[in-house]
């Protein structure tokens, strides 16, 4: 071990250097760190802390290494990948040239910078798996306008809605997931390097803003202390994006719950069911639940998250090193999942017949369009209208006709069977629902329409910024 000359020295047990050693980790880092130590061994020629000669010879061998960091990756004897980083060109060059390698940073500056570009790009994927979704989600709004649909309180059939009006309820959930993630990389974009351990260098000239520009960030972390102590850029991306999990999770729950027998109202593609292997008949929604278990591990994984910087004192600690395995996973099973439930939605099919049945066969469905037409016609309180169709709807048969004549008995109003038809039908129901935002047609095409230019532009945005990073 390169580090175990001087203070600390003498051979470590194999088990116990592979337990504090981050190397199994770090190759997710590897790339980046090289592109680290290039910019800060260029900006040292730069200000002539550092023979020009012995930059260059430095830089060939990084760039070097940089190409092929993955297939020259060591299985062990090293404490994390910045010591394998400097070893390697030690070796390659001896100490008098390669021990220039870490003059003027430490692993700290270094390792928190490595991890916000990996990270500003991992977050970019995970936008436009975002997009990618919401293109599915707009494709299925535009088929299903005019497909009714119960829409349920309390896992109770409650009010009728449309198929398009759902998907555009979880759609405009992602549209707040991907503007709080998007929103995380303004901390992100920060660089630490040139804070060294903790308190920065005593090298002329270094510039840490001319240092940060080349890695593509756009601003430093002003305090260098701060610089590597914090985390909370990580924690923020951990929560932003167990947000989205939960989002998707509700949605999932949902066409788990249309999947059933008992429903029907999805059909489900061939190749996101299973079937049981006694049970001939059985076609399980497999994917769907392992989507659902994914997201309970991401929140459990985002509490472990909190809890182990909930009280590491400043600025750095090991225990750091056990928080970006925990950060990559999150985001990996997140990415995973948007791809999953995008290829499902792209093929679902509705069962369009049982959807209208669902909602035709329950006229108090429409009760509540029912009290609102009686209170602003007949300027009977709200309250009571309220009251005598809630004692209607206890009744096991329910007819136009025996509304009519309960309503005649109990307000003293007289609606006429083909007036309470026209209120209580489906589709004139929804005619008639015109707020904004509401599942009337002619409104969710505008909202449609909108969300469809608004998606373009999100996407053309993200494109831009995807040829920066």
């Amino acid at each position: 071990m390169l580090y175990r000359k001087g203070a600390v020295e003498g051979e470590v047990p194999s088990f116990i250097s592979n337990f504090t050693s981050s190397l199994k980790y770090d190759r997710k880092i590897a790339k980046a760190t090289v592109k680290v130590v290039m910019a800060h061994i260029e900006h040292l020629c730069e200000i002539n802390a550092i023979n020009t000669n012995i930059c260059h010879k430095i830089l060939e061998i990084l760039k070097e290494l940089y190409g092929g960091i993955l297939e020259k990756y060591p299985n062990g004897k090293f404490e994390d990948i910045h010591e394998y980083i400097e070893y390697y060109v030690i070796s390659k060059l001896g100490e008098d040239v390669g021990g220039y390698v870490n003059l003027g940073k430490s692993r700290n500056d270094q390792v928190a910078t490595a991890i916000r570009i990996v990270l500003k790009d991992e977050i970019i994927d995970l936008l436009e798996g975002i997009i990618k979704l919401q293109h599915t989600l707009l494709n299925k709004a535009k088929e299903h306008v005019e497909t009714l649909a119960p829409g349920y309180t309390h896992q109770q059939k409650a009010q009728i809605t449309t198929l398009a009006h759902h998907f555009l309820a979880f759609y405009d959930a992602l549209n707040r997931d991907y503007e709080r993630i998007h929103g995380s990389l303004e901390r992100i974009d920060a660089s630490p390097l040139g804070s060294a351990a903790m308190v920065g260098n005593t090298i002329p000239g270094y510039d840490r803003a001319k240092v940060a520009k080349k890695l593509g960030f756009s601003k430093i972390v002003e305090n260098t202390e701060d610089a590597i102590a914090s985390r909370d850029f990580i924690l923020e991306a951990i929560f932003n994006i167990a947000i989205l999990i939960n989002n998707i999770s509700r949605f999932v729950e949902d066409l788990i719950l249309w999947s059933m027998n008992e429903l029907g109202y999805v059909v489900l593609p061939e190749h996101h069911v299973a079937t049981s292997s006694i049970m001939p008949h059985k076609r399980n929604p497999v994917t769907l639940e392992v989507i659902r278990a994914k997201t309970a591990k991401v929140l459990g994984y985002a509490t472990s998250a909190y809890a182990l910087l909930r009280s590491l004192p400043y600025s750095y600690n090991l225990d750091l090193q056990e928080l970006t395995p925990i950060l990559w996973k999150i985001i990996d099973d997140c990415k995973e999942i948007l791809a999953v439930l995008s290829d499902l939605l792209s093929r679902v099919r509705f069962n369009e017949e049982r959807l209208l049945k669902s909602v035709s066969e329950n006229i108090t469905l429409c009760f509540s369009d029912l009290a609102e037409y009686i209170t602003l016609k007949y300027n009977v309180p709200f309250r009571k209208a309220h009251r005598v169709l809630g004692e209607i709807s206890k009744r096991k048969h329910i007819t136009l006709h025996s509304i009519s004549e309960y309503l005649r008995e109990k307000l003293s109003i007289d609606i006429k069977e083909r007036e309470l038809e026209e209120i209580l039908n489906p589709i004139h129901s929804l005619k008639r629902k015109t707020v904004t935002g509401s599942p009337n047609p002619k409104e969710v095409r505008a909202l449609i329409n909108k969300r469809i230019k608004s998606l373009l532009d999100k996407e053309s945005k993200l494109s831009r910024l995807r040829s920066k990073s």
